[in-house]
């Protein structure tokens, strides 16, 4: 993720916040082939995070991929989640959408799982193929 992607992130997140406060969710999803951030989006995006408080009540992170260097993508974060002073917002690690999708509708309602998932792949068809396959 770069400064132009999270700021957009950024300004939707606080939009859903706004409108749907104490009952608002975050789905990130982190595709397998996405570069790690720099510290200084992920501090932002801990920061983005923290700041709306118990207004956030779900976010499920989603870290896509398989083999080793997945699990501790996971791992990691999972890790920083239990440094978060934000105890009011539910925050958990996922490997796909689908079981992100189910956590999160734990916490907030969402009126049809199936086309949450299918808006996911519908985000997802319309991104750039990565460098790799250009």
């Amino acid at each position: 993720m770069t400064d132009g992607p999270f700021g957009l992130q950024k300004a939707a997140l606080a939009q859903v916040v706004e409108r749907h406060p104490g009952a608002a969710g975050f789905l990130c999803v982190v595709e397998s082939t996405a570069k790690a951030p720099s510290d200084k989006l992920r501090s932002a995006s801990s920061d983005m995070i923290m700041g709306h408080g118990a207004l956030l009540k779900g976010v499920a992170c989603v870290i896509e991929g398989q083999g080793f260097l997945a699990a501790v993508n996971r791992g990691a974060l999972a890790s920083m989640v239990l440094l978060l002073r934000n105890k009011k917002t539910q925050v958990s690690v996922f490997a796909t959408a689908k079981e992100g999708v189910h956590w999160l509708a734990k916490h907030v309602e969402i009126p049809s799982l199936t086309e949450l998932e299918a808006a996911v792949e519908y985000m997802r068809s319309t991104l750039p193929p990565p460098l790799s396959q250009r």
